[in-house]
């Protein structure tokens, strides 16, 4: 019997026997070890309602040959359900594992959903904060626009009336410079006649 396989006891303490690969069958190994205390009673399914709770007891069970007819078809009748329940046991722990992963993820994608909307919140004010300022450029613009016309408009208007005024000081120049002209021939006719008058006098 190999030494080094230890007794597989389940949480509802049924009593297991181990798997020898060298000889390819189950067989007994004591579930208790040499001066064990506290001893836990352990349920042998060869038979309904039979207790073990000492190594002695186990000793004189094993011999029993119901035990021994249960051990030899253990393989066929028992085997496969301990190892469905095994496998079940380890399925359950690996759905924990995976419903805890699940959990977490869930809760850092929530929250890395929240903290996206709480920024497409900030950026959504910002934006709409943005497309009202803008709307405001575009009014004073429109404005700006307007009042630029108008003075075009009004220099248009002034640059015509300066004209219109230089004409007229123009022309107002050169009817100044006529009669200056008739002037200074009226003063010239004076004096000829001043100097005439003079030499008749004399």
């Amino acid at each position: 019997m190999p030494s080094s396989e230890a007794l597989v006891v389940t949480r509802d303490r049924l009593y297991k026997p181990v798997f020898n690969p060298e000889t390819g069958k189950w067989v007994d190994q004591c579930p208790y070890e040499a001066y064990q205390r506290n001893r836990d009673p352990v349920e042998c399914r060869c038979r309904a309602g039979t207790i073990i709770s000492d190594k002695q007891g186990w000793k004189c069970h094993i011999k029993n040959k119901t035990h021994q007819i249960w051990i030899t078809n253990y393989h066929r009748h028992v085997a496969e359900a301990d190892q469905a329940v095994v496998e079940i046991k380890e399925f359950r722990v690996q759905n924990e594992k995976l419903s805890r992963e699940r959990t977490r993820l869930v809760k850092k994608f929530k929250s890395d959903i929240a903290g996206k909307e709480e920024a497409i919140t900030v950026l959504s004010l910002a934006h709409s904060k943005q497309v009202v300022e803008c709307s405001k450029s575009s009014q004073l613009v429109d404005r700006y626009r307007v009042e630029n016309k108008r003075q075009e408009q009004q220099i248009t208007v002034l640059g015509d009336c300066y004209q219109k005024n230089q004409t007229g000081l123009d022309s107002q120049q050169r009817e100044i410079d006529r009669l200056k002209r008739l002037l200074e021939k009226s003063n010239e006719k004076i004096r000829t006649l001043d100097d005439f008058q003079d030499a008749l006098e004399q």
